[in-house]
């Protein structure tokens, strides 16, 4: 074993020719060195690896990666900068099928490397605590674009957010894998300071995706952001979530998601439900069962039986969801209201969906009784 220091007695019986998975978790750095100092030669057919306090003395070890021939999942959290050296070795191998990288510190910008492939086999790669995006652009630019299946990316840093040219960029190269079929784009500390619009619209050309989650700042929706397009840009999309409190598309764009994305099983988004959708009509209807979730989607109460109506009219058979919890809250705050107006909402929305077209018009204008055993005008 290594001199440095005493290990654990169970280690060297755990570290054998057998091992496929191991994890060391909150380990001091000199042990984390005198595992990997042995791992190498004694686990050939590790499969997944853990390490989360990989300082400049453990990172030294990440050129001997090579000889572990079958490493396909490697999840690591960097506690001092990233060489080239270092993030190169990462590239070469051959069977890394799935990267985790928690990067708090700066990772190396890698250069490409003519005609020596990078990352082969990667299918899943996610990189978050992110203060630079250039250099994860650049990181991915080494990625095959017809193998990464699932993206996650974290932002640290909210000012990058702001790079309205850095974000189109990365956008613009995240639109290359077009065999993605999971992204996900958050950020790990709020902000409170404004962040420019940038656009999603590089994001069109990736119609193989099923999975789609983006929760940042900055980011702009506008409202013919699906018409953009003669036919559906995501037809396989099943779950999307989008998140960006500094601007809420109005409730109208619902319609857009049932006639643009008929494979939708989820959406979680808040709306701005203030003003009444501007046709009564949605572009769309989708019969399929849907679960929304509008939670922090602010609301007044005069709309709320039109808000109700178009739902019912986009998604019939959705299972309306609003779980924001106003308890503790400051009776002022006005999330207590949006809060009281979305339950009679979801009160409203069976019946509007059980209701004709003429009733569900009469109800929506207040002429007709809302409890369904008395669905009659009150001119009768």
């Amino acid at each position: 074993m290594s001199d440095t220091p005493s290990l654990p007695a169970y280690i060297p019986i755990l570290l054998n020719p057998g091992l496929q998975s191991f994890a060391i978790r909150e380990t001091d750095h000199n042990i984390v060195c005198a595992v990997l100092g042995d791992l190498f030669d004694q686990c050939p057919d590790l499969h997944s690896l853990s390490v989360d306090a990989w300082n400049a003395d453990s990172l030294a070890f990440i050129p001997r990666f090579k000889k572990l021939q079958q490493l396909m999942t490697l999840d690591f959290r960097l506690s001092s900068p990233a060489s080239t050296t270092i993030m190169s070795s990462l590239a070469m191998s051959p069977f890394l099928r799935q990267l985790a990288i928690h990067a708090p510190s700066s990772l190396a910008v890698i250069p490409r490397i003519p005609d020596v492939p990078t990352f082969p086999s990667l299918v899943y790669l996610s990189i978050d605590v992110i203060t630079d995006v250039l250099v994860v652009n650049a990181l991915l630019r080494l990625v095959p674009a017809q193998s990464l299946a699932t993206l996650v990316i974290s932002f640290e840093d909210p000012s990058e957010l702001s790079n309205t040219g850095h974000m189109k960029t990365l956008l613009n190269t995240i639109s290359t894998f077009r065999r993605l079929k999971e992204l996900k784009i958050t950020q790990s500390s709020d902000t409170e300071s404004s962040i420019p619009s940038w656009d999603l619209d590089p994001l069109l050309q990736l119609t193989s995706l099923e999975h789609l989650f983006i929760n940042v700042p900055g980011y702009s929706l506008p409202r013919d952001f699906f018409r953009r397009r003669p036919d559906s840009p995501w037809p396989r999309l099943k779950d999307m979530g989008l998140q960006n409190p500094d601007m809420l598309p109005p409730i109208d764009i619902l319609g857009d998601f049932a006639h643009y994305l008929p494979n939708l099983a989820r959406l979680t988004m808040p709306f701005d439900a203030v003003d009444d959708p501007a046709s009564p009509v949605p572009l769309g209807q989708s019969t399929a069962p849907v679960q929304l979730c509008v939670d922090g989607s602010p609301i007044l109460e005069p709309c709320c039986p039109t808000v109700a109506a178009y739902i019912a009219l986009a998604y019939p058979n959705a299972s309306l969801i609003y779980d924001d919890d106003y308890e503790g809250m400051d009776v002022e705050d006005e999330r207590i209201d949006h809060a009281r107006c979305w339950n009679k909402v979801l009160e409203m929305f069976p019946v509007m969906v059980a209701v004709a077209d003429a009733q569900r018009t009469l109800i929506r204008d207040g002429k007709v009784d809302m409890k369904p055993e008395r669905l009659v005008s009150d001119e009768n």
